[in-house]
């Protein structure tokens, strides 16, 4: 199993971080591993809504398809994902800060499947700074 949990603050209200985040079509915006992300059922972030995300990882294009497991806006959306090699659960927490910014807490938990437990280890290593990269660049675009 690989854990990574970050924090970004933004200057911006929790409403406008909530909405853009939610929306995981904008997973290429700020995960630098995301090389295409795009929805592919509704309008907008609900319960059921479905992102196809395909990111280079290790050398490889790994294509999952995430959907909103759990949505309560403006304070918190899980998303989930499953391979056949791979389980991820994507946790975004939103808190409104006392000068009308927003702290958000990214939590993802990605689990390996069958064969793919045995490089458990090593791809912990590398999850957590692919993680890292992300968290930075989030810190950029929200603060812009």
């Amino acid at each position: 199993m690989a854990r990574y949990v970050g924090t970004v603050t933004s200057p911006r209200p929790i409403e406008e971080v909530f909405a853009y985040m939610a929306d995981f079509s904008n997973a290429s915006e700020w995960d630098p591993s995301a090389i295409e992300a795009r929805g592919v059922n509704g309008a907008g972030p609900s319960v059921g809504a479905r992102y196809e995300v395909t990111s280079r990882f290790l050398g490889r294009e790994v294509p999952l398809t995430y959907e909103i497991v759990e949505l309560d806006s403006p304070r918190r959306v899980v998303l989930r994902a499953e391979s056949d090699s791979v389980v991820s659960e994507d946790e975004m927490s939103f808190r409104k800060l006392p000068d009308g910014g927003t702290e958000l807490t990214y939590d993802a938990d990605l689990r390996l499947k069958g064969a793919a437990k045995l490089a458990d280890p090593l791809f912990g290593l590398a999850f957590r700074r692919l993680c890292e990269r992300a968290r930075s660049r989030m810190q950029e675009v929200l603060s812009g």
